[in-house]
């Protein structure tokens, strides 16, 4: 009798887990987590005032351990791009310095160091995948095909 009690009451957690403002104040809270971790890896990073000494850090403390297949950490991303950046700030310098004209997208570009934080007021009208599945449950994005067809 208890364990079917036990199964009854899993089955009502499950049933209110599945919710959708559930699963979305669940999302909320880990971009907040998320958030708050950046904010915590930005303050060390200045404490250290030293970016390529923070970035070997946090390089060496993520590949500890045996070697295996893994996926690249949000700040190993972060540096990534950072140096892109940097490379392209560079490349749009010496064309400068060379007079060649600079492509319009180029000049657009934000090309400022990545933090991994969001501005609270959105740049854009466009939505976040997040946004797209809680509003109406539609997203904007395709899984290929002619724009008319229908995936099934």
């Amino acid at each position: 009798m208890k364990s079917i009690n036990n199964l009854k009451k899993e089955v009502q957690q499950e049933k209110f887990e599945k919710k959708d403002n559930v699963r979305i104040q669940k999302i909320q809270k880990l971009e907040k987590d998320i958030e708050l971790m950046e904010v915590g890896m930005g303050a060390l990073r200045r404490h250290i005032n030293s970016e390529m000494e923070c970035d070997r850090i946090i390089v060496d403390a993520l590949t500890k351990g045996p070697k295996r297949i893994r996926i690249a950490s949000r700040e190993e991303l972060k540096i990534e791009i950072n140096k892109f950046k940097s490379i392209a700030l560079r490349l749009m310098e010496e064309m400068k310095a060379n007079k060649i004209k600079i492509p319009s997208y180029a000049a657009k570009a934000n090309l400022a160091s990545e933090t991994g934080l969001r501005e609270e007021g959105k740049v854009s009208g466009d939505m976040d995948h997040l946004e797209a599945q809680s509003y109406g449950g539609e997203s904007q994005m395709s899984l290929g095909g002619a724009e008319g067809e229908e995936n099934e």
